[in-house]
C-alpha cells in the first residue's frame, strides 16, 4: 500500500500517483497495489474525478481531512509514504 498525506493542490504530484497505478496495475499487471491519499486541498475534488476516470476506484481511497489517530493508523499499515 502506497500512502501520500498531505495537501492536494496542483504542485503536489497526486496526479502522477494516480497514473502511476495504472501504470503498475494496468500495463505491469500488479493486482497486489493500491494506495490511500490523506489529505484535502484545491485539487482533491479533481484528483477523485480523475481517479475514477484511470477506473482506479477499487484501489485508491481519498480520505479527506482526517484525525491524528486515522493519521497514524494508515501511515503505519503503508509500506510506502510518498512525498
Amino acid at each position: 500500500m502506497l500512502a501520500y498525506l498531505g495537501i492536494m493542490g496542483p504542485q503536489d504530484g497526486v496526479d502522477t500517483v494516480l497514473h502511476v497505478l495504472r501504470l503498475l496495475r494496468d500495463v505491469r499487471g500488479r493486482t497486489d497495489v493500491r494506495a490511500v491519499l490523506l489529505g484535502f486541498g484545491d485539487c482533491l475534488e479533481d484528483r477523485r474525478a480523475e481517479s475514477m476516470h484511470l477506473g482506479l476506484d477499487d484501489i485508491v481511497t481519498f480520505t479527506g481531512r482526517v484525525r491524528p489517530a486515522e493519521i497514524a493508523r494508515y501511515l503505519s499499515s503503508a509500506d510506502i509514504g510518498l512525498p
